[in-house]
């Protein structure tokens, strides 16, 4: 037993500088395969604390019927202001209610080393800060509504290039230049905002896209979905 554990073991060691590089091959493709795996989780992970952070149970979002998501969702301009007025969204000092009615589109970009990427462009109506209060001026200042203008997140002006203020970003009606920086502490802080209604002007698009509200309690959430 002991010979033939010693002759099995002897041409192992024998032809072990044969079987370097195939050996080599394995561990290598075994080390990429684990960093893929790690890289994705990792992403993963940062992509759900992202939505978790911009969740808030004071607040729902309203999409199109049988829309299960942001992007495919349409509200026309018709259907907005009955929306805004159901039962069980918070009410401004102004007594006006807290719902924003909300754009989004992509927008195509330059990244910091030259390759092409791809942000969100979210339009933000009168009452945008109000459901979004948690959204920040750290730079520069506020868009004016009814003007071609935005504002950038921190996190896209540490992406992409030209995300300073003063830089311009290139729509359909013309440049529409950068007037502020701001940071939410959620996704939105990849992302560009401008005024909804000079957006679709200029996007020449004749909806909205989804409605942001802040809800009278946690428990209106309920009583609005009966609407």
């Amino acid at each position: 037993m002991l010979r033939q554990i010693w002759i099995v073991s002897a041409l192992n060691f024998k032809s072990l500088r044969s079987r370097f590089w195939q050996s080599m091959v394995i561990v290598v493709g075994l080390a990429a395969t684990i960093g893929v795996m790690l890289s994705m989780l990792s992403v993963s992970t940062g992509m759900r604390q992202a939505y978790y952070a911009s969740g808030d149970p004071n607040r729902a979002i309203i999409v199109a019927k049988g829309i299960e998501n942001e992007g495919s969702s349409s509200i026309s301009r018709a259907h907005a202001p009955i929306i805004s007025v159901a039962p069980g969204i918070a009410k401004d000092k102004d007594g006006k209610p807290l719902a924003d009615r909300t754009l989004m589109t992509g927008v195509p970009l330059l990244r910091k080393d030259g390759s092409k990427g791809f942000t969100s462009m979210r339009g933000l109506s009168e009452k945008g800060l109000g459901v979004r209060p948690e959204i920040k001026i750290v730079q520069g200042r506020m868009f004016q509504a009814g003007k071609s203008e935005l504002i950038a997140g921190i996190g896209a002006q540490a992406s992409f290039q030209h995300m300073q203020i003063g830089d311009k970003v290139i729509l359909p009606d013309g440049e529409w230049p950068i007037v502020g920086v701001y940071e939410s502490g959620s996704q939105l802080d990849g992302q560009l905002l401008g005024d909804t209604e000079t957006l679709l002007t200029s996007l020449h698009k004749p909806v909205y896209t989804t409605m942001l509200v802040r809800l009278a309690s946690p428990d209106s959430l309920d009583t609005l979905r009966k609407r």
